[in-house]
């Protein structure tokens, strides 16, 4: 183990010390399975993971399982542990990753994919599960990002699709029941559980496994009190599950179908419940649609009731305005830049989307947002739309400057940088949405249509934010790809690919070498798939069937 002494010369050291309040320290004498949950993202990102949490929580709560936490490092803290050659340890008990029983990676983005390899290079634990003996612990992968688990599979044991903590009680009964069995053993008794997908023993389709009663979701009674400034240091109340929308490339409608809420009553237990387990005082609400809430106003009228522990602030996460819910803008932050998902510019743009608004309806919620008095508006668009064209583009810019317009008939001063943040998407397909058959522009085109609105925009007060192009390339082959993109994950980690979810940190060039050197065909995963082709996750059903998502995508995406 590291010492306080060693530390001091990385940057923000806390991040890898543990010894938080609430943290989980067991005797070791009665534990028959040591677990590490990880989130490959830093500690101050990772800290907030939810689906972290509740396995975390699960798992804590039997007695003879003890289940600790480790994230992704920085590259200074990596190098540290090289050159003192310690191996990555966790934050409980300090203990190196190869001494654990099972490690369990929660993955939320295909860009966290080399991550996960670090961690296990840095804990000792071979990468490739080949290599991986029965004195090495079980790699299990589980999250949003494993739907389709092809390009993982050289790396990870078992998958779980879906909310793993719904089994995680059954799970670590099966490894217990099976430790002094071999490893194979162990994988032939764990694929006998729903929702689990162990490459090379299941062989049969594997259904995802969620908790369908929104109000019996399990809520930790006790959680980590991070020792940092993390992303959200509020509690965080979810209220629902699924989406009303149809955007095409989000999983979270065809994966939950349609919006579930949580009851008022169950709420109000949840926020108390997590109120005590956090200590936090201010309560963030998170919704994927607020204004289909069945519960608004009565539960923030209700919340204001609560005498303990007292809550200081109720704000709502991630607010899409729209005509039905611009009350919302009274719980907003003086500093919070209300956004408007406007989509596309047409309304064959939108229909191919499945999400958007018409310009009349932006102008009138851009109105009420200076009417409340902000100042900002954040303006939200997918570039990269099948059939999408240069004349579609220059709108986005026509609308912007139609709001600035807007912004003198409430405001006498000048805006101190801007009145219209445009944020500029890549529109992506994913697998298990009707997108997944979908060619994606190449990087050069995104680059260039970003470019294209950046040069033309002639308004100081109208500013544009783009994703990276290459980044949207590669993410798109790690999410429709076969067993051979793992050599490319592989060989880009070996480039020296880390931390590829922080676009400042994405690494083309690595990427770029790793596709040239593992000689797999890519054009192949980027282009349009025809309906016949058999798809890497066809045997993972998530709610969805295939015909449903192909009669989808031809209406709506394919056809104009």
């Amino acid at each position: 183990m590291l010492s306080l002494d060693k530390l001091k010369n990385v940057d923000t050291p806390i991040r890898y010390t543990g010894g938080e309040a609430r943290q989980y320290v067991k005797n070791e004498a009665l534990i028959k399975l040591r677990a590490c949950v990880s989130s490959p993202a830093i500690y101050e990102m990772a800290s907030f993971d939810m689906d972290v949490k509740s396995i975390y929580f699960a798992l804590n709560s039997r007695y003879d399982v003890w289940c600790e936490r480790c994230f992704a490092v920085m590259n200074d803290f990596e190098q540290l542990l090289k050159d003192q050659k310690e191996k990555l340890y966790t934050l409980e008990s300090k203990t190196p990753l190869k001494n654990m029983d099972v490690i369990i990676f929660v993955l939320s983005s295909e860009m966290m994919y080399t991550n996960m390899l670090n961690i296990l290079d840095l804990g000792g634990v071979p990468i490739l599960k080949e290599k991986r003996n029965e004195g090495f612990p079980l790699v299990i992968a589980t999250g949003s990002a494993v739907l389709n688990p092809k390009p993982l599979e050289k790396f990870v044991d078992v998958f779980v699709m879906g909310e793993m903590h719904v089994i995680s009680n059954e799970i670590a009964e099966k490894i217990i029941e099976l430790k002094d069995k071999t490893k194979q053993e162990v994988l032939q008794g764990l694929n006998e559980l729903p929702g689990v997908y162990v490459p090379g023993v299941t062989t049969s389709d594997v259904y995802m496994i969620t908790e369908d009663d929104i109000d019996s979701e399990l809520v930790p009674k006790s959680m980590v009190i991070p020792s940092m400034e993390t992303m959200f240091n509020k509690t965080f109340v979810s209220l629902s599950k699924g989406c009303s929308r149809s955007c095409m490339t989000c999983p979270h409608k065809y994966i939950y179908g349609k919006e579930k809420y949580m009851s008022v009553d169950k709420a109000l237990l949840k926020t108390k419940r997590l109120l005590n387990a956090t200590g936090n005082t201010d309560v963030i609400l998170s919704s994927n649609c607020f204004a289909d809430y069945p519960g608004f106003p009565e539960i923030i009228y209700r919340l204001r009731d609560l005498d303990r522990p007292k809550i200081k602030n109720v704000s709502l996460m991630e607010v899409k305005l729209s005509k039905d819910n611009l009350w919302t803008l009274k719980y907003m932050n003086e500093t919070d830049i209300p956004s408007i998902i406007v989509g596309a510019t047409t309304d064959i743009l939108i229909k191919k989307i499945g999400i958007g608004l018409k310009e009349e309806d932006v102008v009138f919620i851009a109105k009420k947002v200076f009417e409340a008095g902000f100042s900002k508006i954040r303006l939200k668009y997918i570039i990269g739309i099948p059939s999408e064209n240069y004349e579609d583009l220059s709108k986005i810019l026509v609308l912007a400057n139609k709001i600035c317009k807007l912004y003198k008939d409430y405001f006498s001063k000048a805006p101190d940088k801007f009145i219209v943040e445009i944020d500029l998407y890549n529109f992506k397909p994913k697998p298990h949405t009707p997108s997944e058959w979908c060619q994606i522009n190449s990087a050069e085109n995104f680059e260039i249509k970003s470019r294209y609105l950046k040069d033309k925009n002639r308004n100081e007060y109208v500013v544009t934010n783009a994703e990276e192009g290459k980044m949207s390339i590669v993410e798109t082959i790690l999410a429709r790809g076969d067993e051979k993109v793992s050599d490319i994950i592989l060989e880009a980690y070996n480039e020296g690919a880390r931390n590829d979810y922080l676009e400042p940190m994405f690494m083309w060039d690595a990427w770029q070498i790793a596709i040239n050197r593992s000689k797999v065909d890519v054009k192949k995963y980027l282009l349009e798939y025809n309906e016949n082709i058999i798809l890497p996750w066809d045997n993972i059903y998530t709610g969805t069937p295939k015909e449903e998502l192909r009669r989808i995508y031809i209406n709506k995406i394919k056809g104009d």
